[in-house]
């Protein structure tokens, strides 16, 4: 039996029937659970547009207290960025150019297998930055792989 005084068991005690009922008319608690979850989406909705001002200020909160940690993060991203780009200038700086000035034309098939059309631009040397092949993504892949 169940202490009906004791709030703990009687917890156990819904669950367990709740389960049970749930097992029985899996269709019937299908409808009524969809049914709850829309009512509790629409009051979640007018509950955020009453309360704008106040969902601003928690996330003004959190940001404040989690600020430190996003801009080490981005600062770290930033130093590899610049690392990259001391080491690689000159891959870099042809791809800028080729992106800026070099467009690929409509229909232009691949240079390498001659079947699929072409989405990507490849540089053999990057000193000619003018020089680019235009590639589809398998034989751009296939090239990269290559080096």
């Amino acid at each position: 039996m169940v202490d009906w005084n004791n709030k703990k068991e009687v917890n156990e005690y819904m669950k367990l029937k709740q389960k049970e009922w749930r097992e029985k008319n899996p269709e019937r608690w299908k409808e009524n659970y969809t049914r709850s979850h829309k009512k509790l989406k629409e009051k979640q909705k007018i509950w955020s547009k009453e309360n704008r001002d106040k969902i601003n200020k928690t996330r003004q909160k959190w940001r404040k207290k989690n600020r430190i940690e996003k801009n080490e993060h981005y600062k770290k991203e930033q130093e590899a960025k610049k690392r990259y780009k001391r080491h690689n200038h000159k891959k870099d700086n042809a791809r800028s150019y080729t992106q800026k000035h070099i467009k690929i034309p409509k229909g232009q098939l691949c240079q390498d297998c001659g079947k699929r059309l072409a989405v990507e631009k490849h540089h053999e040397d990057y000193d000619k930055p003018l020089e680019v092949k235009f590639l589809c993504k398998k034989c751009h892949i296939k090239k990269e792989v290559k080096k």
